[in-house]
């Protein structure tokens, strides 16, 4: 049996790569809605991952919540500055897609947007 505190080390490591994900598109994502002259009043990110069960311990899967809240008017720019984080500018999503699938779901006043759940098989490069 593993020791306890091996068990949370690989945990650790396999997180980090989902810190560097938040961090690279909530970035994006700020910086564009700036950009734009359209920040949002409030914004949260969520990213949660699966890793394998047997070693080594890897990352298998990531999901992001993107959570906004403004004037309904400011959706559609919300959801034009993920989407163009996730294909354009975070190079992390970029190069973790190629290995597993990362999904998203866009929230804007409480209320799902867009998800891409149903679409996000690692591209073939």
């Amino acid at each position: 049996a593993a020791l306890p505190w091996l068990q949370a080390r690989y945990r650790y490591c396999a997180s980090v790569a989902g810190s560097a994900l938040s961090g690279c598109t909530g970035m994006a994502v700020v910086s564009m809605l700036r950009k734009a002259g359209k920040p949002a009043d409030s914004f949260a990110l969520k990213v949660t991952g699966e890793i394998s069960k047997q070693k080594p311990i890897e990352n298998t899967a990531f999901h992001i919540v993107y959570d906004f809240s403004r004037a309904p008017e400011n959706s559609e720019a919300a959801l034009d500055a993920v989407t163009q984080s996730q294909e354009k500018y975070c190079g992390v999503s970029h190069m973790l897609k190629k290995i597993l699938p990362v999904t998203w779901d866009v929230m804007y006043n409480g209320e799902m947007i867009f998800t891409n759940k149903a679409c996000a098989m690692p591209q073939a490069h």
